[in-house]
């Protein structure tokens, strides 16, 4: 009896979690095959160019750009504050006609 057991807990429990462990490390393992030969294309396409700059084992920081056109270069401009003007412009003032609301259905109240 008790080797009946043994072999109904290995047909039913253990093979199937066994199968189901083996798609999911078949899948990993594909995933993983796709993804390196998807950075090899890349980095045939493009180079082999480091981004990250913290993906190197040094760790250096990266070099930070400095101005493109110097100080020296060009004029100074010297700028003066003018007064707030007082009236905005010489144009007459703009006439503004409101049209009536086009009501298409009577207004009812439900009680």
């Amino acid at each position: 009896m008790g080797s009946l057991l043994f072999i109904l807990f290995l047909l039913f429990v253990v093979i199937p979690i066994g199968r189901v462990l083996w798609a999911l490390f078949s899948t990993k393992r594909k995933f993983d095959n796709f993804r390196r030969q998807a950075q090899q294309a890349y980095e045939q396409q493009f180079g082999a160019r480091n981004t990250n700059p913290y993906d190197n084992d040094n760790r250096t920081r990266r070099r930070t750009r400095g101005k493109k056109i110097n100080a020296d270069v060009g004029e100074y401009v010297s700028f003066e504050e003018l007064p707030p003007q007082t009236d905005r412009c010489d144009l007459p003032p703009r006439r503004v006609v409101a049209e009536e609301q086009i009501v298409d259905v009577d207004w009812e109240d439900i009680k």
